[in-house]
Parts: C-alpha cells; sequence; structure tokens
C-alpha cells in the first residue's frame, strides 16, 4: 500500500527576449497601477488631515511605495539576465505515490525548464545535483 505525498516544482524560464518583453511589459503596468493608488492615497491623506484615519493612510502609502521599489529592482534584475540563461519564476506542488522499497531520493524537488510558454525538459529529484 503506497501514500501519496506533495513535493516542491521549481518552474524555471529560459530567458528570451520574448520572456523579457513580457515581464518587462506585467512589471510596467504594474508600476503604473500602484502609481495610480499612490495618487489616489496622496489626495486622500491631503483631504483627511489628522484624523484617525490618516496613520492607515499612510502606511499604505508606505507599503505602496515599497512595492513599486521592488517591481523596479525585479525590472533591473530581468534587464540584467544574459538571453539563453535560465531564471527562477515559482514553484509549484506536484504530488507523488510512494511505496516501500521506491528510492527515496526521487522525492526532492523537481524542476520544470520552460522556454516562450512550452516545457522544455524535466529534471526529476533523482537527477538533480546532489548539493541541493
Amino acid at each position: 500500500m503506497g501514500i501519496v505525498i506533495k513535493r516542491p516544482v521549481h518552474v524555471k524560464v529560459v530567458v528570451t527576449e520574448s520572456f523579457r518583453d513580457s515581464r518587462l511589459a506585467q512589471i510596467r503596468a504594474a508600476i503604473a497601477k500602484l502609481d495610480a493608488v499612490g495618487r489616489q492615497l496622496a489626495v486622500n491623506i491631503e483631504s483627511r488631515g489628522d484624523d484617525e484615519v490618516r496613520p492607515r493612510l499612510d502606511e499604505q502609502a508606505h507599503r505602496n511605495k515599497q512595492a513599486k521599489a521592488a517591481l523596479k529592482h525585479e525590472a533591473d534584475g530581468i534587464s540584467a539576465l544574459e538571453l539563453g540563461a535560465e531564471h527562477g519564476v515559482g514553484v509549484l506542488e506536484c504530488t507523488v505515490e510512494v511505496d516501500v522499497g521506491d528510492d527515496f531520493s526521487l522525492l526532492k524537488a523537481c524542476e520544470i525548464v520552460v522556454k516562450d510558454d512550452i516545457i522544455i525538459e524535466i529534471r526529476d529529484g533523482g537527477r538533480l545535483d546532489e548539493s541541493q
């Protein structure tokens, strides 16, 4: 009788011009939304004066600025990536069934490598670098 367990799946993309352009466009759109929110927060802060709501608005404005700075930092990192390099974009989960006698090393995290939205390679846990 086997059991089903979860294991992480690391997703990496091969950096192409298409990936870079698409991700930078997503970041620019997110920054534009944050700019609009920031302008609205500034108007609300000005109109609220010193009431009890202002500290919450100030905190929201601070978080907005932090998110915008993080996105700009990510954009700089994406711009600096070399074409053809692999770039980690996230972690998914998958389930795997194991049974007595199975090779435990196969439960290590596996990787999916994507290029231009097409999976080009699946690296199973048992074949990953042993240092991971």
